[in-house]
């Protein structure tokens, strides 16, 4: 018996990540696996996930991808996945998508993917830039503050729905008032901003 709405959380590329955070849980995690990395999700994997969710759905379906970093698996995992999905839905079952980004490998053909398919996007931003570099380096220790920012501002340009997550460190917190500002300063774009705390 088919199910109203499903609900599926998805890892592409498995705990493969562009950046390397300090303060990643996942990392740690990943380490400890029997296999620490399975790679790219392979097309056999994904038309199965796909076609057993449609058997269990009929009414609502969200696909979330997270990571690691989910966008390591190409743009053309994504639309080759959108594709089959669409090719899928003999019962015009109503479809959302979401993704997890850190934003490095964002650029306009990503917006154009995730306007045209209405995805809602969380991006991982500390707002502080000394903070954010300080924790957000990528594999060789540079900063990527200034990566993310440009992201962000491609979102507005294509007016994506999207979400900031910030991780509010200890070092962070005592930056409350700097925080609220980064936030009422572009609040009219962004839908809303999430804190982890560690």
């Amino acid at each position: 018996m088919a199910m109203n709405n499903v609900s599926v959380l998805i890892k592409p590329s498995s705990s493969l990540c562009n950046i390397k955070c300090k303060y990643c849980f996942y990392i740690d995690e990943a380490k400890n696996r029997k296999i620490e990395n399975n790679g790219i999700m392979t097309e056999k994997v994904m038309t199965a996930i796909i076609d057993k969710v449609f058997q269990n759905a009929d009414k609502n379906v969200l696909f979330s991808f997270q990571g690691g970093e989910p966008t390591t698996a190409g743009i053309e995992y994504f639309n080759s996945f959108i594709d089959y999905v669409n090719n899928r839905n003999k019962k015009n079952i109503n479809i959302n998508y979401s993704i997890q980004t850190n934003g490095i490998l964002i650029d306009d053909k990503w917006c154009e993917l995730f306007k045209k398919n209405n995805f809602l996007v969380g991006l991982s931003f500390d707002m502080i830039k000394d903070i954010h570099d300080k924790y957000r380096t990528d594999k060789m220790g540079n900063a990527t503050y200034n990566k993310v920012l440009e992201t962000k501002k491609l979102f507005d340009a294509f007016n994506i729905e999207y979400n900031i997550l910030t991780v509010l460190t200890s070092e962070l917190s005592k930056y409350p008032k700097d925080v609220y500002k980064k936030i009422k300063k572009t609040q009219y774009k962004i839908y809303s901003v999430y804190t982890m705390s560690l």
